[in-house]
């Protein structure tokens, strides 16, 4: 698992250097899809951050910790015991509170947001019609008769391409094609704010509670380290630390209104409260009973076995790994 998502980060890596290098030369006639917004919010603050490279390596190590933790936590559990595997827990809970301390501080106080990395902004099939160029394309544009060169015209100026009004309206699609077109072309909101617009800067109410948020892990592995994994203290106490930085999070900004990227981050976040069912002791004395009962109603039956099974892979995951249930 962790080197799959290792493969694929690189893979991502080389594809966005290749785009970057073609979109320069702009030799094809292909438009890659506009990146998602979270990829142009990180991009900015990459090059023109308060400190972009210190931000650009500490979203990436982050991603790296992310990735890794689960295998970490396993490899040291199985070599040294469980009280080396709670030291390299901590360990790794406080070098990404650091790493995301660092983001808050590179983002000139802005709200986190998952992935802290951007992804892949278009799938490979589309990067690759991007990359190439057709060994004709010279001759296509330079042939008035060549009817590739009657649907495309390149401006002189900064080489892009452009579809031509004869391709807009002739292509068969009716007298609604110009408009179908237009619309094809319209962007949303998002799309067309500058990048450090996306998200407004927090007030300190705020702040404080991305604060908390960040530290949370820290202070459930301590609490578990003192009072141990299936006593009521640490699940409590995670719980309303991770409750007070809700409020605080979610507390109104009177001088700007909510982005519609830190909407979805407060969304995802509001779902990781459901982790707490799958958390000692509240999970060995309430949800693992009755999920025993249901995995034993249905593991024979059509279709809800395959659920089932799912399930029951994962069981021993969730009740002996600590990042699987841990949401940081």
């Amino acid at each position: 698992y962790s080197l799959l998502n290792l493969l694929g980060l690189y893979h991502d890596y080389i594809l966005g250097r290749a785009v970057a290098r073609a979109a320069q030369a702009n030799l094809s006639g292909v438009t890659l899809p506009d990146p998602p917004a979270i990829n142009k919010y990180h991009q900015y603050f990459f090059r023109y951050g308060r400190s972009p490279d210190l931000y650009r390596y500490l979203s990436l190590l982050l991603t790296l910790l992310q990735f890794t933790e689960n295998l970490c936590e396993m490899s040291v559990r199985k070599r040294w015991g469980d009280q080396a595997r709670w030291r390299i827990v901590a360990a790794v809970e406080v070098a990404k509170a650091m790493c995301r301390m660092g983001l808050v501080y590179g983002s000139s106080g802005r709200m986190l947001f998952s992935p802290s990395y951007p992804e892949r902004g278009a799938e490979p099939e589309t990067v690759a019609q991007f990359l190439s160029v057709p060994e004709d394309s010279s001759a296509a544009g330079s042939n008035p008769s060549d009817p590739k060169a009657s649907t495309r015209w390149r401006g002189k100026a900064g080489g892009s391409h452009y579809d031509s009004v004869a391709a807009i309206v002739g292509d068969g699609r009716g007298g609604g094609s110009v408009a179908n077109y237009l619309m094809s072309k319209v962007k949303d909101p998002q799309a067309v704010l500058k990048p450090s617009e996306l998200v407004p800067r927090m007030g300190s109410r705020r702040l404080w509670g991305e604060y908390l948020f960040i530290l949370r892990p820290i202070i459930y592995v301590l609490a578990i380290r003192k009072w141990g994994r299936r006593t009521w203290t640490p699940w409590f106490l995670s719980l309303l630390v991770e409750a007070i930085s809700r409020v605080l999070s979610t507390t109104p900004t009177p001088s700007a209104a909510r982005s519609q990227l830190e909407t979805t981050e407060l969304t995802r976040r509001l779902w990781l409260f459901l982790y707490y069912l799958l958390r000692s002791p509240f999970y060995e004395r309430y949800t693992k009973p009755r999920l025993d009962r249901f995995i034993a109603r249905t593991e024979k039956k059509p279709l809800l076995s395959l659920f089932t099974g799912i399930l029951k892979d994962y069981q021993p995951l969730w009740e002996s790994v600590y990042f699987y249930t841990s949401a940081s």
